[in-house]
């Protein structure tokens, strides 16, 4: 399944809360973070971080083997998708697999739902639109 929804944009808050519980806004952790890099490096970020998107998002169920959510972690992370679902229901037993993810995983959303009705419910709560194959 495939999830759309037009012109998500990034999800999470704009701000962060450091070590002393005061919220610091992203421009501002941009700014105290900035000298400690190259500029190769920032250019890096803002390459990845531009191409990033929220407005399709794959949903996998019926997963036996973990490989296979390995190579769906990586195909989302290489064109550029922010996020990943995943249906885990309990009655469900995985073949474990030697093939990884790639690393992507740390670059991706993950959320794991117990049901598929819990998963369509919050994905449809947020706008979007599904598409099944």
């Amino acid at each position: 399944a495939v999830l759309t929804r037009p012109s998500v944009g990034f999800p999470h808050d704009s701000h962060f809360v450091d070590l002393d519980g005061k919220s610091l806004e992203v421009e501002k952790v941009i700014e105290m973070l900035t000298p400690y890099m190259t500029e190769e490096r920032a250019a890096r970020i803002d390459k990845v971080v531009s191409g990033r998107t929220y407005n399709i998002i794959p949903v996998v169920e019926g997963l036996y083997d973990m490989g296979n959510l390995a190579a769906v972690c990586r195909s989302a992370d290489a064109f550029g998708m922010g996020s990943v679902h995943c249906i885990n229901r309990k009655d469900e037993k995985f073949k474990q697999s030697a093939r990884t993810a790639g690393g992507s995983d740390r670059w991706l959303d993950v959320s794991v739902w117990g049901s598929t009705a819990e998963c369509v419910s919050a994905i449809k709560g947020a706008g979007y639109q599904l598409v099944v194959t």
